[in-house]
């Protein structure tokens, strides 16, 4: 609904993340699908391929990413202040390599 209110040019797969083969996208999101450590197991492939992950997190973010670097991730991200929820932001993550 909201690519056609907005008219731009976009696709939406409604397939679970383990059933995608990767392909080459612009960007990619997830919302409530995993703790850190785990989405990045399914989006790596994705930004690897040039994708920007867009993941909106809540008070819980800080923590996740110390996990996913205590796991061995090397993240090139920032966080985007969430405009609904003070305490919520939105990792911005354009690089994920794992040691």
């Amino acid at each position: 609904a909201a690519i056609e209110e907005m008219d731009v040019p976009a696709r939406v797969w409604p397939d679970r993340a383990e059933a995608l083969s990767p392909y080459k996208v612009d960007g990619i999101s997830a919302r409530a699908f995993a703790p850190l450590p785990r989405l990045l197991d399914h989006v790596k492939p994705y930004i690897d391929l040039g994708a920007v992950g867009l993941f909106p997190k809540g008070r819980s973010l800080a923590t996740e990413v110390e996990a996913a670097q205590a796991q061995g991730w090397q993240l090139k991200a920032d966080q985007i202040a969430s405009q609904t929820d003070g305490d919520s932001k939105i990792l911005r993550l354009w690089s994920a390599q794992h040691d």
